[in-house]
């Protein structure tokens, strides 16, 4: 299971000497070992002769060569266990080496830059954020972690809570009695699942809240989790302890997916509506390149099918659509052919955070791009 301190991990890996070769592979379909065999063999053959044409020292290109044969006894002696993709990086002369199954597939690519080339993971992550679900019963409950289609850390926990109170002594006093009982030994059970589920939303800031169960109990939960916590609960489903797990990474999944593109598109929204207001957003590649720059980007939001060419500075790795000198320190301009996957990849370097929006009309009229800013420079700053 990758996490978002991975992918911000995997942005900072750059050669300063040797490149950076990545591998993103779809086991989907099912391609059996021979067929991914040859699929990496096409990839290395079309790189080969996309890196004829760039100026490479000896040293590079033996490096390279090394990451190519590395990843080609990899993917043939992998071992799937039910991955889905797999993303590689590589640089032999720096001595870099990562590599991550994942339960989602990607689409195929090999590519060699000065760095690691991520922007896919961020599509999983934004489409599979973690969340913590808590499926309950009256006395029994299982909390578990899932994220990019995958449960983790499944934990069972139990209460003695009576199931059934019968009616007994003078005008039903005794029953009434029991019924206190089966609900004081509820609230104790609710609480204990409820603090074991704070634990986990505690250690894990970035984690959302799904829970599950009947009403009555969920309404229960409610009153035990902390105020500053319930904001992070998305959705109450009607699934149990019992449930088919199958069933349960579905759902959970789904409402993830739903949360995260309504806030993707809330966030587009807001950098859109108030940069003329508040000044504390950026509209468009242009204007979201210079705010990078500055240090001034917080949050992106982008379009998933958003490719555009532009300008790298070899010397403190800037950004920029046009010019012949860069903005930030006048260095020389290196062309790239994709320089919004440059931005992303500084962007998590810097753990700013980055989140695709699909389907957002309003984002696709300004260019499929918006960011919201920390702070503001020389007044406002708009499109």
């Amino acid at each position: 299971m990758i996490t978002l301190e991975q992918v911000h991990e995997l942005a900072r890996l750059r050669g300063e000497v040797f490149p950076v070769t990545t591998l993103f592979l779809s086991l989907d379909g099912g391609r059996d070992k021979r067929k991914a065999d040859i699929l990496i063999k096409d990839l290395i053959k079309k790189q080969r002769a996309e890196l004829d044409q760039r100026p490479l020292s000896r040293a590079q290109r033996d490096s390279v060569e090394q990451d190519f044969a590395a990843m080609l006894r990899f993917v043939h002696h992998f071992d799937r266990h039910g991955a889905r993709s797999i993303a590689v990086f590589s640089s032999a002369g720096a001595g870099l080496w990562r590599f991550h199954a994942l339960a989602q597939p990607v689409r195929d690519r090999l590519v060699v830059d000065t760095h690691a080339h991520v922007r896919p993971l961020t599509r999983l992550l934004g489409q599979f954020r973690r969340a913590v679900v808590i499926l309950l019963a009256r006395d029994h409950a299982s909390l578990a972690t899932i994220a990019v289609g995958e449960m983790r850390g499944l934990v069972r926990l139990t209460g003695d809570v009576p199931h059934e109170v019968k009616a007994g002594g003078f005008a039903g006093s005794a029953e009434r009695r029991l019924e206190r009982h089966a609900e004081d030994r509820l609230h104790r059970f609710v609480k204990l699942v409820a603090e074991r589920t704070t634990d986990a939303l505690r250690s894990d800031p970035d984690a959302l809240l799904v829970a599950g169960g009947p009403p009555d109990v969920l309404a229960e939960l409610d009153t035990c989790i902390p105020g500053a916590l319930q904001e992070r609960i998305i959705a109450r489903i009607p699934l149990g302890p019992e449930s088919p797990p199958a069933e349960v990474l579905a759902r959970v999944s789904a409402e993830v997916r739903r949360h995260e593109q309504e806030n993707g598109i809330r966030i587009a929204r807001t950098a859109i509506r108030d940069r003329e207001a508040t000044g504390l957003a950026a509209v468009g590649l242009k204007p979201v390149l210079g705010a990078f720059g500055r240090g001034q980007v917080a949050t992106l939001a982008i379009a998933p099918g958003l490719v555009r060419p532009g300008l790298a500075c070899g010397a403190c790795h800037g950004l920029a659509l046009d010019g012949s000198a860069c903005p930030a320190c006048g260095g020389g301009l290196l062309p790239v052919p994709d320089i919004v996957e440059e931005l992303v990849g500084r962007a998590l370097a810097r753990s700013v955070t980055v989140i695709e929006v699909e389907g957002e009309p309003e984002l696709d009229a300004v260019g499929g791009i918006a960011a919201l800013l920390r702070y503001r420079t020389n007044g406002k700053t708009a499109a």
